[in-house]
């Protein structure tokens, strides 16, 4: 499936590759293609994946995004690995 700028209901799944359910609190990291960060609030997909549903304004520009999980349990702090995406601009 292709992501356009301005989709919304865009679901990414990303594996953390262990069981994560004790988590206090997760999340995705993102670096936009202008080297923008920030964070989406995710919620957990059975024991290991994380998941974010984009809402309106989420994606907002085109090009090679970066996303990560981000994990914090009452043991430690971790990130996942690395998933590139590529937005495109929709025809207008």
């Amino acid at each position: 499936m292709s992501v356009f700028v301005g989709d919304i209901g865009v679901q990414f799944r990303l594996d953390a590759k262990k069981d994560i359910s004790t988590n206090t609190s997760l999340g995705v990291r993102y670096r936009k293609p202008d080297g923008t960060t920030g964070l989406w609030t995710g919620t957990i997909f059975g024991t290991d994946y994380v998941t974010y549903t984009t809402v309106s304004g989420d994606l907002d520009l085109s090009g090679l995004w970066v996303l990560q999980i981000y994990i914090v349990t009452s043991n430690y702090t971790a990130h996942g690995k690395k998933a590139q995406v590529f937005v495109d601009v929709p025809i207008s």
